[in-house]
Formats: C-alpha cells, sequence, structure tokens
C-alpha cells in the first residue's frame, strides 16, 4: 500500500505506486480552496490514484464537484485526538495559576496568517473592551515576519497593548487550552480542525466559523457558536453571550466533551483507516 497525502505526494507516490503494481491511496488535508478547483493541474496531481479519503464533508463535497472524482471513490474519515493526553492535565484553576492568568481568558491557537481570522478577534475584542475590562485574549501560534507585524500594528492601532498577547510559539498548547475560559478561532478556510476537538475534550465552549470541516466538529447553540468568515461583528456578540453567561459556557464546555468523548476518539479513527486501507489491498 501506498498512502499519499496533499498533491505533490499524490504525483509521484502515485506513479511509483503503479510501476510496482501497488495501488495508491491519498488523503487530502488542504485548506486553501484553490487546491479543489477543477484546474487541469489540480486533476493531474491525482490522476494516478485509486482511491481518495476526505477529512470532512465539506471537503468531500470539494473534491467531487472540483476534482471531478466520484463518490464512490472517497472514504469520510474525520481524524481523532488521544484522551490520555487530556485527562493527564491538571485541573482548570491550577492551569491558571501555573500560567499566571486572570481575567476572562479567550484563546486562540493557530499559525498567524490571515486564513485563522486573527485579525477578526482582535477586532472583536475591541469591541468589549469596555463592557469587560478584564478580557484578555491570548494567540498562540507562530508565522512570517510581516504577518507578526500586521496583528502587532493592529493591536496598537486598536489599543489594545492591555487585552491581547501574542504568545509566539508555546509548549504546553494543552495546558494553556484548559486554563481559558473560551477557545475562539474564527478561521476563514479550515479542512477539518485538530485544535476544535481539544478544545472540546478540555470542556471548552467554541467560537468558530461555518466553514471547511468545521461544522462537522461543532453544533452551533449546543458546543458552541458558529459565525461567519470575517465578521467581527458577530464573534463579539458570541463572545458578549458567552463571557456574560457561566452556565452557558458550562453547558457548552460538557456538550462538546461528550460530543468529542463519542465522536472523535482516536483509536476508534485508526481502527476505520485501516479498514479503509485494506479494501484497498483486497481490491
Amino acid at each position: 500500500m501506498v498512502h499519499c497525502h496533499c498533491e505533490a505526494s499524490s504525483l509521484y507516490g502515485g506513479i511509483a505506486a503503479q510501476t510496482v503494481g501497488l495501488k495508491p491511496v491519498t488523503t487530502f488535508h488542504r485548506s486553501e480552496p484553490r487546491y479543489y478547483s477543477g484546474h487541469w493541474k489540480n486533476k493531474l496531481f491525482f490522476l494516478f490514484i485509486k482511491g481518495f479519503i476526505a477529512i470532512s464533508q465539506e471537503r468531500k463535497q470539494r473534491m467531487m464537484n472540483g476534482l471531478g472524482i466520484a463518490a464512490d471513490h472517497i472514504d469520510l474519515l474525520h481524524w481523532g485526538i488521544n484522551f490520555e493526553q487530556i485527562q493527564a492535565l491538571e485541573t482548570s484553576e491550577l492551569c491558571r495559576r501555573t500560567l499566571g492568568l486572570q481575567g476572562k481568558v479567550v484563546l486562540s491557537l493557530g499559525h498567524l496568517g490571515p486564513i485563522k481570522g486573527h485579525d477578526d478577534s482582535i477586532r472583536a475584542v475591541a469591541k468589549l473592551t469596555a463592557k469587560y475590562p478584564d478580557i484578555r485574549l491570548y494567540i498562540a501560534g507562530d508565522g512570517a515576519i510581516q504577518d507578526r507585524q500586521r496583528l502587532t500594528t493592529l493591536i496598537k492601532e486598536l489599543q489594545l497593548g492591555e487585552h491581547v498577547t501574542l504568545l509566539g510559539q508555546i509548549s504546553q498548547a494543552l495546558q494553556w487550552m484548559k486554563a481559558c475560559d473560551i477557545f475562539l478561532q474564527p478561521s476563514r478556510e479550515e479542512g477539518f480542525g485538530l485544535v476544535f476537538l481539544e478544545a472540546g475534550a478540555c470542556e471548552k465552549p467554541v467560537i468558530a466559523t461555518h466553514v471547511g470541516g468545521i461544522p462537522d466538529i461543532i453544533e452551533s447553540g449546543k458546543t458552541g457558536i458558529l459565525v461567519a468568515p470575517e465578521q467581527p461583528e458577530e464573534i463579539a456578540t458570541a463572545l458578549d453571550k458567552l463571557l456574560g453567561n457561566p452556565d452557558i459556557r458550562s453547558s457548552y464546555g460538557k456538550e462538546a466533551c461528550m460530543r468529542v468523548t463519542q465522536h472523535f476518539n482516536l483509536n476508534d479513527k485508526i481502527t476505520q483507516l485501516e479498514s479503509i486501507l485494506k479494501k484497498y489491498c483486497r481490491d
């Protein structure tokens, strides 16, 4: 079996596999929609692939509509997380104490590129500082120099130096997740998003966007709130609802944990992947 990932490896891996009589399968992870367009170059990448794995319902639809891949050649496989790592964490209170956090803590985890929507998060926080003077947004993740500079400039322009912190790359992401009150990631595109599973496993309500694979994870109004992309006003409204209602935060967090536990266990997903790959080995 040859299992490829994304476009270039699918082309070269597909040629190599067929040369020696193997059947190549590819999992397509791309977040950017341009990779799913019907351009001849995109289709060429997958010319030699016999089976496809989609990471979300929406991405499966894009593979069918844009790349012209038949539905019966695509298996849907969400990924999962290891709950042992989450269970080993200290309580939220101890994590907050260890990290020295106070106030209403909102966390984002993702690289600093525009696709993650951090600009929208910052603008949303600017609308709430008068009502919630103790709101703190922490953005963890690295990126290009120009992306960091863009966000730093925006924070200064909106006078949010006391409210927004760019943490850079962090080594204790799950500890931060456990310590926060709300996980916020208004991505402008997202193939799937493991961070949303981690937030749910840590019993955190999520504010995210209705794009890509995110709706496969978040049940809006039950485990979190989904908003339109690039809409700081909607993000601010969602933040206001959760910040002002501890009971709703708690309810969403517990429901999120239950959903992730039931549907996104890593061991179950590994078993499903094995089943998919064995199918192509038999064919």
